[in-house]
């Protein structure tokens, strides 16, 4: 005869079992996942690093940029240089205002009181 108890007790050591196995398997593929992860943050660290080297090598050229027009600017072709030097006698005059703001600002306000 069967005694359903010693069925019962052998079903749950079987359950722990497969349970105690499964947690394992786990806590060794966190581990490889945690190990191949890092491994990519070092390559995309050895990969970026000369990109951020280039970044700054080309931000100090732009910063320099300003410093470098207008000693270009004297060294162009004369014909340039006549060009951009005699463009200011044609300019045109900034344009003037009819009134002054102020005044503009209290005929937009009349009905008002102050």
């Amino acid at each position: 005869m069967v005694v359903w108890r010693d069925v019962f007790l052998g079903v749950i050591a079987v359950a722990t079992l497969a349970i105690a196995i499964t947690q394992i398997a786990v806590i060794v593929a966190a581990g490889r996942a945690a190990k191949r992860l890092s491994e990519i943050a070092e390559e995309f660290q050895r990969e970026v690093k000369p990109l951020v080297a280039n970044l700054n090598a080309v931000q100090d050229d732009v910063s320099l940029t300003p410093t470098l027009r207008k000693p270009h600017r004297a060294t162009c072709h004369p014909m340039c240089a006549q060009f951009l030097h005699g463009s200011e006698r044609y300019r045109a005059p900034a344009p003037t205002r009819p009134y002054p703001l102020r005044d503009r600002q209290q005929t937009h306000c009349a009905g008002q009181d102050k």
